[in-house]
């Protein structure tokens, strides 16, 4: 419970500096995973871990995982989901992917919570190309909103040719309605892309279904 608190007081202290983020039109609480500490990183992905194994429940109190052998845990992250998932069902083999900066605090978690024999991790960017490997289904929980729409999409060209013929693809983010001021939960994530992030933000239903 700590850490689910510890990852709101993160939002919210980058929240206080939205108008300074929007005048200078510079987040000024960037997350800059290629320059942090890795004791600071680390502290941020256990921080927001608790909301990925919430995202891996959720999936498995909705979704059918009885055939599904091979599952990609895509923008891991502390691996949470991926770990979540197979504990519940051991027969599915996971692997959580993320950049080479972040997988060494998702494999020490998966180590603390004896989970090796069943998540593998690997480091990887999905901007440069395709994914080493196929999966049965593949998970992207939180990751399109950090990118710019052509990003986002470029990754999700990416992803599908790793994933198997008939093979699904899930993915878990905050959607605005046309108004752009609710539900209040992805008005709140915006404003930590706009504090944390150079890019990113929540969609509305209706860029989505257009492109």
């Amino acid at each position: 419970m700590g850490n689910r608190y510890s990852a709101i007081a993160t939002r919210w202290a980058a929240s206080l500096k939205t108008a300074e983020s929007i005048r200078t039109r510079i987040p000024q609480a960037k997350i800059d995973f290629s320059n942090s500490p890795q004791s600071e990183l680390e502290k941020f992905l256990r921080n927001i871990n608790p909301s990925t194994v919430s995202a891996g429940r959720a999936l498995l109190a909705n979704y059918d995982f009885s055939s599904v052998q091979t599952l990609a845990d895509i923008g891991c992250g502390g691996a949470g989901l991926a770990i979540t998932i197979t504990k519940a069902c051991p027969h599915i083999n996971a692997t959580a992917i993320d950049l080479p900066q972040v997988t060494p605090v998702a494999e020490k978690i998966i180590n603390e919570e004896r989970a090796a024999d069943r998540v593998n991790v690997l480091a990887a960017d999905l901007m440069t190309g395709p994914l080493p490997g196929s999966f049965d289904v593949a998970v992207l929980r939180a990751f399109l909103q950090v990118f710019s729409p052509a990003d986002a999409r470029l990754v999700v060209k990416n992803l599908a040719a790793a994933v198997n013929p008939g093979g699904k693809l899930y993915i878990i983010g905050q959607i605005l309605d046309d108004s752009r001021t609710s539900p209040l939960e992805a008005v709140g994530f915006n404003l930590a892309f706009i504090n944390m992030l150079e890019t990113g933000e929540s969609h509305t239903k209706r860029s989505i279904e257009t492109g």
